[in-house]
């Protein structure tokens, strides 16, 4: 291994731990009183995917983003929330390799976490109607995409503003 990647990695190891911290926090925000939708989330723990696919690649934000899903199953989840979280992620990071791989240059940073939101509220939506076969759960989308564009805008302005203060150097 290069000093290079052992730096990427280590990195990445923050980026996983902050996203699990900023996960776990966010289950003490009692959203549920403020938006009466259920499973509504901020998505903080995406703040730490998004910063690691910007500073050290989209290989990097994957393995973040599958590490804090497992291991946040080991230590505070059930069965169902790893499948809707593993179906969130696995959507929303089809929306960052999207966003890298041919938007880079057309859209900016807000765009594509408001993308990868949307995109994760889809998976999570599809994921509940598989599990319990009530496909009515769809018509709860509308709702879910119109948070995600709300808390995408909000978690986009916060990486983008991590992103410029330059932390990173690698």
């Amino acid at each position: 291994m290069t000093a290079l990647s052992v730096k990427k990695t280590a990195c990445a190891a923050a980026f996983t731990v902050l996203a699990l911290a900023l996960s776990y926090f966010e289950g003490f925000i009692p959203l549920s009183y403020i938006i009466p939708f259920p499973g509504i989330k901020l998505g903080l723990a995406n703040i730490a995917v998004m910063a690691a696919c910007f500073y050290l690649g989209i290989a990097y934000a994957i393995g973040v983003s599958l590490c804090r899903i497992f291991i946040g199953f080991l230590l505070f989840g059930s069965v169902t929330s790893l499948w809707f979280s593993f179906c969130g992620g696995i959507f929303a990071l089809a929306g960052l390799w999207l966003y890298t791989a041919f938007l880079k240059n057309t859209n900016g940073i807000i765009g594509s976490s408001v993308l990868c939101a949307a995109l994760h509220s889809t998976g999570q939506c599809l994921a509940c109607s598989a599990i319990y076969g009530y496909y009515v759960m769809l018509t709860y989308l509308p709702y879910l995409l119109l948070f995600s564009a709300a808390t995408g805008t909000v978690i986009g302005f916060i990486v983008w503003r991590l992103i410029s203060l330059k932390i990173y150097q690698g």
